[in-house]
């Protein structure tokens, strides 16, 4: 089979990942952007109306025209090479000749109930639980510095430490724990899907955690 797979960066909706967290794969059964926790999008041949250049955000990449009902309208993928050519190399794989008949049908009904859960990876109650969390203890250093800044014997970045620490061990675990990614991911989802950027999180988070147990 002749694909293609590439590394750049993706917007997905309002959302945008940066090289290197985002690959395009295109083959004659399918094109995926993968783009973590930013979003997973996969097109069977049929769903693709068009491919075109895109230019926005002082990038240039190719969007993607689609009839995926679940998926954002607005799906690009950033490259730093000549987009026409990337065009070219994805219609090299045969994905344009292909006939959806033609294809596995238990590889078509995957794909198309991933694309009804939409592209973003994690189930929503968990994301959202997972913000309020993180915020209530920066909030707790914000208030403290406000209305009780006269504590002494307890640091004043105790809060943050517990965010940033209960961050760290959730995408370690993200990584790890299979039994843990079930919880927090969509039915059919793999680590993979969110590696790149679990990876990158983790590395942020990590320094920023060391940063502050310092001060």
């Amino acid at each position: 089979m002749n694909e293609l797979k590439i590394t750049g960066g993706a917007r997905i909706g309002f959302a945008n990942a940066t090289w290197p967290l985002v690959t395009l794969t295109a083959n004659a059964q399918a094109i995926t952007i993968n783009g973590g926790l930013v979003g997973n999008c996969t097109f069977l041949p049929s769903d693709v109306v068009s491919i075109q250049p895109y230019s926005g955000f002082g990038s240039s990449g190719l969007e993607i025209n689609h009839i995926v009902k679940g998926y954002s309208k607005t799906i690009v993928f950033w490259t730093a090479g000549n987009v026409n050519k990337l065009i070219d190399r994805i219609e090299d794989t045969g994905f344009f000749d292909a006939k959806i008949e033609a294809l596995d049908a238990a590889e078509v009904a995957l794909i198309r109930e991933r694309q009804q859960q939409g592209s973003f990876p994690v189930k929503w109650g968990f994301a959202i639980a997972l913000i309020v969390f993180w915020n209530a203890f920066f909030l707790l250093d914000f208030y403290r510095f406000i209305f009780i800044n006269n504590l002494e014997g307890i640091p004043l970045q105790t809060g943050a430490t517990i965010g940033l620490g209960a961050m760290a061990l959730t995408c370690l675990l993200l990584l790890l724990s299979a039994n843990f990614r079930k919880l927090v991911l969509k039915k059919g989802r793999q680590v993979n899907d969110i590696k790149r950027t679990v990876l990158f999180m983790l590395v942020i988070v990590g320094s920023s955690l060391i940063i502050t147990i310092a001060l």
